[in-house]
């Protein structure tokens, strides 16, 4: 994978308006990332106009972890081996920080787990479900709408696994609930960076959410005003409450309870 330089030797107006176009693009990690994926798959040769020039340079350290087919991950004691699919399925197809702290969080506080019904809501990799289902779980159900990823690193590191324990299965948020059992704990990790599915996922938490015994967890990384603009929709439509109960860098791990 390439990055991308643009390089515009044009009036300084020209300039002003194309930075001026970029910025709110770039408005977060997210679609700076998608930015970058998207111009690789564009070729711009311009040679006759010589205010154009296309410049690639290798690829940025951050970026090199995304472009890894298989991650390995050391949480509970287990070496976790993590397929990613960043070309085919983008910022959904990768390890992302706030899985890792809400899976060592799991672990430090297991009493949270052990004996209980969980299901995971945009899974991605998998990872979380995965290190939930040794904590003492009686089930886990670890549900996205994109489940390759998901069924390939349930293989993967089916040795660490009861199988009998976790449960793939495809499910969007808004839609019929894929379970028929009752849920004691919902967990999330990055999974409300995209405003326009905040209504789909808070209509999904009240369907699950059938009293305040169930505990929702969900980890988020604070890309500008994104979390606080979900807490703020979660909160005001009523019948919610919310705590920070883990921080970690940007990363904060928040529980949510269904008010009575």
């Amino acid at each position: 994978m390439y990055a991308l330089i643009y390089r515009i030797n044009v009036t300084s107006n020209i300039k002003k308006q194309f930075l001026h176009g970029l910025i709110p693009m770039c408005s977060n990690v997210f679609t700076i990332v998608l930015f970058i994926h998207l111009l690789l798959n564009v070729v711009m040769t311009d040679r006759d106009q010589s205010n154009k020039e296309l410049v690639l340079y290798t690829q940025p350290s951050f970026l090199k972890v995304f472009s890894k087919d298989v991650r390995l991950f050391e949480v509970n004691g287990v070496t976790w081996k993590v397929k990613q699919d960043w070309n085919q399925l983008g910022v959904a197809g990768v390890i992302w920080e706030s899985a890792l702290i809400l899976s060592r969080y799991l672990v430090d506080n297991n009493h949270l787990i052990k004996g209980r019904s969980v299901i995971e809501l945009g899974a991605g990799t998998g990872l979380v479900g995965m290190v939930t289902a040794t904590l003492g779980a009686e089930s886990v159900a670890v549900t996205d709408k994109e489940m390759r990823m998901i069924q390939e690193n349930l293989s993967l590191n089916r040795d660490h696994l009861n199988q009998s324990c976790i449960t793939p299965l495809f499910y969007e948020w808004g839609s019929p609930l894929p379970l028929s059992s009752h849920i004691d704990v919902v967990l999330g990790s990055d999974i409300i960076y995209i405003e326009e599915t905040y209504p789909l996922l808070i209509h999904t938490l009240n369907e699950l959410c059938t009293s305040p015994d169930v505990l929702v967890l969900l980890s988020a990384q604070e890309r500008y005003d994104k979390v606080k603009l979900f807490m703020k929709q979660l909160l005001q439509g009523g019948g919610f409450t919310s705590n920070v109960v883990g921080t970690e860098g940007t990363v904060r791990i928040f529980s949510i309870r269904k008010t009575l």
